[in-house]
């Protein structure tokens, strides 16, 4: 179930869905960032999201992250929560 956004009613996921972006438009210095994976293996979930990053390892560059499969869009990576403690020293 998606929840809405009580400001403009879009839901949580058709933002998300929006933010990504093809594999070959996302940085190649070793940023962090999020991976949509499309699996092959029939057991795994049929997609997989996972944080990654690109490596270039002597003649071999991949992208770095959980799965074997090649991840076919990014985004970057969300800000990170704020906290209590972070509202009061900042």
């Amino acid at each position: 179930m998606t929840k809405k956004i009580e400001d403009g009613g879009t839901s949580l996921s058709s933002l998300i869905a929006d933010q990504w972006q093809p594999i070959e438009t996302a940085p190649r210095d070793g940023t962090h960032v999020l991976l949509y994976v499309k699996l092959d293996e029939p057991r795994e979930k049929e997609v997989g999201i996972d944080v990654g990053f690109y490596v270039t390892h002597r003649n071999d560059d991949f992208w770095a992250c959980s799965y074997v499969a090649r991840p076919t869009h990014w985004m970057p990576l969300p800000s990170p929560p704020r906290t209590k403690e972070a509202d009061t020293n900042g």
